[in-house]
């Protein structure tokens, strides 16, 4: 009886939080932006291309800024561009 308690409060929530999310979207209000995510933006000159984790704290990122790409290491303490192409 108790777990069917526990399922029954969870879907209640969930339904609220459902019609939550559904009145704020009607209003405008819900609304999250991304301009990273919309492709086809060709008005940005700097763009991150890739990212790759070595640890929790050093990453490669490779950038293109205008028509070069730049390879950067960063860590806590340093930025060091690796290599520039083309």
């Amino acid at each position: 009886m108790d777990s069917l308690n526990n399922v029954a409060a969870v879907a209640i929530v969930l339904a609220l939080l459902g019609a939550f999310v559904s009145v704020f979207r009607s209003r405008g209000t819900a609304r999250v932006r991304f301009p990273w995510l919309r492709p086809g933006d060709v008005s940005r000159t700097m763009q991150v291309m890739e990212r790759v984790a070595l640890s929790p704290q050093h990453t490669l990122c490779l950038v293109r800024v205008g028509e070069k790409s730049i390879l950067i290491s960063t860590s806590p303490s340093s930025c060091q561009i690796l290599e520039v192409g083309p």
